[in-house]
């Protein structure tokens, strides 16, 4: 995620689409977990989206802050997969969560790579 492109949220022909945005650093936090999660115990990962699930199945620190941020991607990819629950995340994606969520991607991220080079 070091591409300038990839800190600022998603602009699509003049639309602000920050759900987007959120719905993108969900699929970059499940990725990573299940690498992780495929590293501890050699088997394919569980097929699921649910971040909690999956970090609960590694070594990754779950507080309560990082819980929280967890299930509030999970909301962006179950109803960014389902078409009739799409209005309730365009009220909820504002710039502001969007930033906050691409920050906190950025850190969670870097935490899970580092326990993939343990």
């Amino acid at each position: 995620m070091t591409h300038s492109s990839t800190r600022r949220p998603i602009i699509f022909n003049g639309r602000k689409n920050y759900h987007h945005s959120c719905f993108f650093c969900h699929l970059v936090i499940e990725k990573t977990l299940k690498a992780l999660v495929v590293k501890n115990t050699k088997k394919h990962p569980p097929y699921s989206h649910d971040l909690i699930l999956l970090a609960e199945k590694t070594a990754l620190p779950l507080d309560d802050n990082l819980k929280d941020f967890l299930e509030l991607l999970n909301r962006f990819v179950i109803e960014a997969r389902y078409p009739d629950e799409k209005f309730e995340l365009f009220k909820l994606a504002t710039k502001q969560l969007a930033e906050s969520c691409i920050k906190k991607t950025r850190t969670t991220r870097t935490t899970i790579l580092k326990l993939l080079k343990q």
